[in-house]
C-alpha cells in the first residue's frame, strides 16, 4: 500500500524538481488510478505543460526583442554612409561652384562610403552564413576580428576604445584534441 502511494509522489517530486530547472516533463499515470494521487499527478501535468507554454512565449518574445535590436544596429551601421553619400551628393547637385579638385575629393568620399556600406553587408553576410551543425574547426581569432570588424563603427561612436590583443597563435577550438576526455567528446582548456 504504501509502494501504491509513495511511488508516484516520488515521480512527482523528481518532475517538479526538473520543472524547477526548466525541464518539462509530463508524468504518466502508469496504474491507470482514479484517487486524490491521480488527480494531483494531472493537476501536475496540466501545469507543466501551461508553464511551458508560457516559456516558450517569453523564449519569442525575447528572440523578437532581440531580432529588433539587431536591425536596428544593422539599419544603424548602413544610414552612417548612406547619409554622407546623400549630403555629399547634394553638395555636388547644388549648383554652387565647387573647384574641379574638390569635386574628385567629393566623388572619392562617395565611392569610399559606398565601400564602407557595401563592406558592412558583407560582414553581415558572412557572419550570418547558415553553417552546419557538424563538428568542424574554429578559427576563434578570425571569428573574434570579424565581430569587432562589425561592431568597430558603433564602438567608434560610442567613443569606447577596444584593443585587438589576440594572439594569432591561440589554438583553435577543434584543434585541441588531446585535452578531451575520452568516451565523452567532452573537454576543459589546460590552465
Amino acid at each position: 500500500m504504501a509502494r501504491h502511494v509513495l511511488r508516484p509522489i516520488l515521480r512527482l517530486r523528481n518532475a517538479t524538481l526538473s520543472a524547477s530547472r526548466g525541464i518539462f516533463v509530463p508524468i504518466r499515470d502508469e496504474e491507470g488510478r482514479k484517487d486524490e494521487v491521480a488527480d494531483l499527478v494531472a493537476a501536475f501535468n496540466r501545469m507543466a505543460k501551461e508553464l511551458e507554454a508560457r516559456e516558450e512565449k517569453i523564449v519569442h518574445s525575447r528572440k523578437i526583442a532581440s531580432l529588433g535590436t539587431l536591425v536596428s544596429g544593422i539599419a544603424h551601421e548602413l544610414n552612417n554612409p548612406i547619409n554622407n553619400i546623400v549630403l555629399t551628393v547634394d553638395s555636388l547637385i547644388s549648383g554652387r561652384k565647387i573647384p574641379e579638385e574638390k569635386k574628385a575629393e567629393l566623388l572619392d568620399d562617395i565611392l569610399g562610403q559606398a565601400m564602407r556600406a557595401s563592406e558592412i553587408v558583407k560582414n553581415l553576410l558572412e557572419f550570418s552564413r547558415a553553417e552546419t551543425s557538424a563538428y568542424r574547426e574554429l578559427d576563434l581569432v578570425r571569428l573574434l576580428r570579424e565581430t569587432m570588424k562589425i561592431a568597430e563603427n558603433h564602438i567608434n561612436v560610442s567613443k569606447v576604445r577596444l584593443h585587438d590583443e589576440i594572439p594569432d597563435t591561440l589554438p583553435s577550438i577543434y584543434g585541441n584534441r588531446r585535452h578531451r576526455v575520452p568516451g565523452t567528446g567532452q573537454g576543459k582548456m589546460p590552465r
